[in-house]
């Protein structure tokens, strides 16, 4: 076996000047083909051995060049000993490392219980007044029985203990002060829409600010936004109109950017607060299946209700008693949340017609039939809390009144299926009844009274008979309790 002069050795450290064809030339060479693959690995247990055979250079099968007789059998050279050393180290570390992950994981899901409580804190900052406390991802497997789930037609007080706090009126007198007394400094495209910009304040507070040429637009935004307040819905998120005004000390700092939005001026723009780490929505299983359940789809006319079907509630059983069985779709406190969320969703949605959310989705069930598999739209999902946040709402009160011809029969649909409701969502509904000037009840929260006009009497006796028809909901499911 030729050995290698000091020459050689110093070409195998330095590879820029290695002269490989000397190497071929001088020194033992192999045919790669020629050899068993445990052959290979016995002499490299023995010899320093080049493997060229990704070189087709020297011959088609490439070769092994065997440079030195200096390893004996079995022993381990100090290169491999190194190597070996430093994976034995990595693996402990990552063993040690994703201990701690695990153990840290751990101890942070029992720390918050079943029914966790989340209340609010002293924070004034405008980007601050939501508190958003962790929920686990990890669903429990225990099923509630129906006394922890509801009271009579309501959920419980350990299902309202767990529902995220929200926004309330607090929130909105702070973001209505802050907004009318703040500069704005940068405004960049997003939000939605084309026209729609994100606003930055000089404080770096960001806003979604939603332009619309039609007035009717921003009116039903803003006045959908001020009846969820009167509603006690904490999924609406602060908003406030401010009047477009490049020559205003408010605006002066971007005047170039609202040229380029071509945006006009005195016009009324809709500003709500910005919402971080927002989540896709769905609509939740329990009232997929039951919309499933009663619609047939394939017709020229749209979605078809099968009869006196779609007067069965959401959490009845199939047998002829009916009787109530939440515990069938409850399998968690993060089910509770969701669906204690969607109940004030479907009041919500059904006073204002507002046909861009779910009820546009069930009426194009015809045309696709994994509608409701997908992610509900304008709704959101706060990661760290599990607050569903009701977004752009601009069909309500207004433009989803001019359709109820065609999509009344779907919101109707998504009524009759609820028969379990948050307390303060109904109380707050049978005040709305007794009010004789709801109109007035909404514009009178307006910054300024002439920043938009009133909504229309017809609008407002609209959505008088909308309140009436959902107090008759309440009393229905009441009577089917009774029947039980």
């Amino acid at each position: 076996m030729a050995e290698f002069g000091s020459d050689v050795t110093r070409m195998l450290v330095d590879k820029s000047i290695m002269d490989l064809d000397k190497l071929y030339m001088e020194h033992h060479v192999v045919e790669n083909r020629k050899i068993t693959r445990d052959k290979k690995r016995d002499w490299k247990s023995r010899y320093f051995i080049m493997d060229f055979s990704s070189r087709t250079s020297y011959i088609s099968y490439g070769d092994l060049v065997i440079l030195s007789e200096n390893k004996k059998p079995g022993t381990l050279t100090l290169k491999k000993a190194g190597f070996v050393l430093i994976l034995l180290a990595a693996f402990i570390l990552g063993f040690i490392l994703g201990s701690g992950i695990l153990l840290y994981l751990s101890t942070e899901q029992t720390s918050f219980s079943i029914l966790r409580e989340i209340s609010n804190t002293n924070n004034t900052s405008p980007d601050s007044d939501i508190v958003l406390a962790p929920t686990s991802s990890m669903q429990s497997s225990k099923r509630f029985s129906r006394e922890e789930l509801i009271d009579g037609l309501f959920w419980s007080d350990s299902v309202e203990r767990i529902i995220p706090r929200g926004f309330g009126d607090e929130d909105d007198r702070k973001w209505n002060d802050f907004v009318q007394r703040t500069a704005i400094v940068r405004i960049e495209r997003g939000c939605g829409r084309m026209q729609n910009r994100l606003v930055i304040f000089e404080d770096g507070t960001r806003a979604c600010c939603r332009y619309r040429q039609n007035t009717d637009q921003i009116q039903g935004e803003i006045f959908s936004y001020y009846l969820g307040r009167l509603l006690r819905l904490p999924n609406v998120v602060p908003s406030t109109l401010l009047m477009i005004n490049s020559s205003d000390w408010q605006w002066m700092s971007v005047s170039n950017q609202l040229k380029t939005s071509q945006w006009a001026e005195d016009h009324p723009v809709v500003l709500t607060k910005f919402v971080d780490d927002l989540l896709p929505a769905h609509i939740p299983l329990a009232l997929k299946t039951f919309t499933k359940d009663v619609l047939t789809t394939g017709t020229n006319d749209g979605v078809l209700l099968k009869g006196n079907d779609v007067l069965l509630n959401l959490f009845t059983n199939s047998d002829p008693k009916r009787t109530l069985d939440v515990a069938k779709w409850m399998k968690s406190d993060n089910d509770a949340i969701e669906m204690a969320q969607w109940s004030d969703l479907i009041i919500f949605d059904y006073l204002t017609a507002n046909l861009d959310r779910v009820v546009n989705n069930l009426y194009n069930l015809q045309w696709n039939p994994d509608m409701l598999s997908s992610p509900t739209h304008n709704l959101q999902r706060v990661s760290v809390s599990d607050l569903l946040v009701f977004l752009d709402n601009e069909s309500g009160l207004l433009h989803g009144y001019r359709l109820l011809d065609k999509y009344e029969p779907y919101h109707n649909l998504l009524l009759d299926a609820l028969c379990v409701f948050r307390k303060s969502t109904i109380d707050a509904v049978t005040s709305l009844s007794t009010s004789k000037h709801l109109g007035s009840l909404l514009s009178r929260h307006l910054p300024a009274q002439d920043m938009l006009p009133s909504l229309p009497e017809k609008n407002v006796n609209f959505l008088n008979q909308r309140v009436r028809r959902i107090l008759r909901q309440v009393e229905d499911c009441s009577r089917k309790l009774q029947l039980i």
